[in-house]
């Protein structure tokens, strides 16, 4: 017992006498690390799983509901950058042209920064209103001094909608 005392501090490093014991037991160590390790993703796995199955089943927007509202905010992510990489070829065709000419540019349309700035917005789904994006809300109220910001904490946004508030295209 005092032999095993003495060499215990040499233990960690391989100086011990106890060769054979101290393999073993950093075997059995690295083998429990291993399982606590495997535990807990299953576990953290399993909990994102659960979480997930109820807020789905829990969700104020049905399943045929969600879908067409996934495809919409999709298609409407791929029309807004279709239209703005259209719209800044334009816009930078027209200043190079009025630069190298020395001509006063044409008049051109740009949405205002307060706009961009409303549909970019955090969005909150509200079961009594029927808008599926900031942009969607923005063009149904045109009055540009109105904000479509959230009012409030999100208590009713339920977790099956992560994707609107995450910009996630592609489902």
């Amino acid at each position: 017992m005092d032999k095993c005392r003495q060499e215990l501090h040499t233990f960690p490093c391989g100086g011990s006498s106890l060769s054979k014991v101290t393999d073993s037991v950093l075997a059995n160590i690295r083998a429990e690390s291993q399982i606590i390790g495997w535990v807990l993703i299953a576990s953290i796995v399993l909990c994102n799983l659960a979480l997930m199955c109820f807020a789905r089943c829990h969700s104020p927007v049905s399943f045929h509901h969600l879908n067409f509202w996934q495809m919409y905010r999709k298609q409407e992510s791929n029309l807004l950058e279709s239209y703005s990489a259209q719209h800044a070829k334009e816009l930078a065709d027209r200043n190079v042209k009025s630069f190298f000419q020395q001509q006063p540019p044409d008049n051109m349309v740009t949405p205002p920064s307060k706009a961009w700035q409303n549909i970019s917005s955090f969005y909150r789904f509200r079961p009594n209103e029927h808008f599926y994006s900031p942009m969607h809300e923005y063009v149904e109220h045109p009055d540009p001094r109105a904000s479509i910001r959230s009012h409030g904490p999100c208590l009713d946004n339920p977790l099956v909608l992560g994707f609107v508030d995450q910009g996630v295209t592609g489902m």
